[in-house]
This record gives C-alpha cells, sequence and structure tokens, in this order.
C-alpha cells in the first residue's frame, strides 16, 4: 500500500520510528508490482539498466511481451527500448541532465532525478504510468525530499535495499521466480 507522505501526515513516534497519519490517497499494488519493483531498485543499484525492461513490463509500465520491443517505438524512432534505457540512465546519452544539471545528484541516489530522466523516454516509446505507480512515485519523491532536508546525504536506494531483497528473496508469483532467478544469473556473471 502506498498513502499521501508528506510533512503534515509525517508524526515521530516515542520509540523513534515514523507514523504515517493520512490514508485519504491509498493504491494496493499486486504481488507482481512488488516484486517487479524490488527487482528494479536492485537492478538500479548495481546500473544493469537494460535488466529494467522485465521489471517495467511486471510494473505495467511495458505492455510488450516481445524481445525486439517494436511496438513500443513511437513513429521514426529507431533505437530499442531497452538500449535507449541504458542510454539514458547511463549517462552515455551525452545530452544535459533534465533535473539539477551536470552537477546534480547521482542517479542512482536520487529517485527524483531517475524519475525526470525517464519521463523523457515517454516521447519516444508508448508505455503508460497506472494509476498505482504515479502514487507510488508521488510517495517516494516527496519522502526522498523529506530524507534530504534531513541528510543531505541520504540514498533512497541503499536505503530501499534491505526491503527490496528480502520481497525479491521471497517470491509469492511465478514472474517473481522468474525475476529472481534473472537477477541472481545476472550478479553471478558480472
Amino acid at each position: 500500500r502506498s498513502c499521501d507522505p508528506h510533512e503534515g501526515n509525517i508524526m515521530l513516534l516515542d520509540d523513534g520510528r515514523l507514523g504515517l497519519l493520512d490514508f485519504g490517497l491509498v493504491a494496493q499494488m499486486t504481488a507482481v508490482h512488488q516484486e517487479s519493483m524490488a527487482s528494479a531498485i536492485l537492478r538500479l543499484l548495481v546500473g544493469d539498466y537494460q535488466g529494467l525492461v522485465p521489471c517495467f513490463r511486471g510494473m505495467g509500465i511495458l505492455s510488450s511481451e516481445r524481445e525486439d520491443d517494436e511496438e513500443l517505438k513511437r513513429p521514426g524512432e529507431k533505437q530499442p527500448f531497452a538500449e535507449a534505457l541504458e542510454e539514458a540512465l547511463s549517462g552515455r546519452s551525452g545530452k544535459a541532465r533534465l533535473v539539477q544539471g551536470d552537477a546534480g545528484l547521482d542517479r542512482r541516489r536520487a529517485f527524483g532525478q531517475l524519475y525526470e530522466e525517464l519521463s523523457g523516454l515517454a516521447f519516444r516509446y508508448y508505455f503508460s504510468l497506472p494509476s498505482y505507480y504515479v502514487l507510488v512515485m508521488r510517495s517516494f519523491v516527496t519522502l526522498e525530499g523529506i530524507a534530504f532536508g534531513g541528510d543531505p546525504d541520504f540514498n533512497m536506494y541503499t536505503t530501499s535495499y534491505p526491503f527490496a531483497l528480502r520481497r525479491l528473496l521471497t517470491p509469492r508469483t511465478k514472474q517473481g521466480r522468474a525475476m529472481l532467478r534473472s537477477t541472481l544469473l545476472a550478479e553471478a556473471s558480472s
């Protein structure tokens, strides 16, 4: 589940934990969505950007099941989606970064940076953002901003790594088991 986290809806509890107060905007993610997002976090941390494609399919962002992803390309686009994704996230595109400029935050550290860079691909490829995804991303970006205010060295990915790893290691779906296998094989071949 996701909620509406902002400074007015978060309370520090007596035991040091954070309490979330307002669940007016709630989205429920399926097990496949959760497992796909967990796998995506781990792949981002190791720089396996092309490995995000099956994660995006599991999250419902990409509908293509074809390996060549031809139906994802908008008219006139020649580059396969996986290659464009790798180029955008690795910084090899040579284009100015969309958020924070060249002196900005590391894309593997700043979730908001990643979100902006991915949005540039929407003009070149067909994909959709499911409603649950928009709420979860909004929550992540908001929480990251709050955390940066208290700790300029905060890293959303390394902070979420233990949770993502636990979720990936305990798959409840066929797709989750396939992602676990794929992640372990990708790690072994690195």
